[in-house]
């Protein structure tokens, strides 16, 4: 009797051990950090000629943005630019396990990307958000130095370079009989 419940208990630890054992085990993002960050995106929503109210599309629930590295939704507010409404979200920071880093003369550059899903009005839309690091020599010891900065963004393939004014990185989406066009 004994011999069988050592035997149970021993199957019931393997079982145990292999249900919590992952074979893929869950990426963890650890977003890139800098004493400066750059990543709000403004968005206007065209139809046709007419722009949408960013309001209405958040009151209606038909516009949302989807951080795909931090698989989280993203909050979306209403912004002011040049005294006009628009939508702004804060798009993730690319991972800095796959930020590609380099030692200059004049400190630590470096490149990386992060993507994101916006849904409008029931479409999908996958961007990419490319972005560009910097920082002077030992920033690290520093309280500021460093600058991680959105420069440009991908959309089927083409490389889109954003209208960028006062700081602003604002993208156009424009409802076409297709879907979205980006601008």
């Amino acid at each position: 009797m004994r011999q069988i419940k050592s035997g149970f208990i021993i199957v019931a630890l393997l079982a145990l051990l292999v249900a919590c054992s992952n074979d893929e085990e869950k990426r963890r993002y650890l977003p890139m950090l800098a004493s400066n960050i750059e990543n709000e995106v403004l968005v206007e929503v065209i139809n046709g000629t007419r722009a949408l109210s960013p309001t209405t599309l958040l009151r209606d629930s038909v516009f949302s943005v989807f951080g795909i590295e931090s698989e989280k939704s993203l909050p979306v507010k209403v912004s002011v630019l040049e005294g006009k409404e628009v939508l702004s979200f804060r798009a993730d920071l690319p991972d800095r396990t796959l930020m590609d880093l380099w030692d200059t003369d004049e400190g630590r550059r470096g490149e990386g990307f992060a993507d994101s899903e916006i849904t409008v009005q029931g479409a999908h839309i996958h961007l990419r958000f490319y972005y560009a690091f910097s920082a002077l020599p030992r920033a690290e010891l520093m309280r500021g130095g460093s600058t991680i900065a959105l420069q440009t963004l991908e959309y089927q393939g083409k490389t889109i370079n954003p209208y960028k004014r006062y700081g602003c990185f604002k993208i156009v989406l424009r409802r076409t009989p297709q879907g979205f066009t980006v601008e």
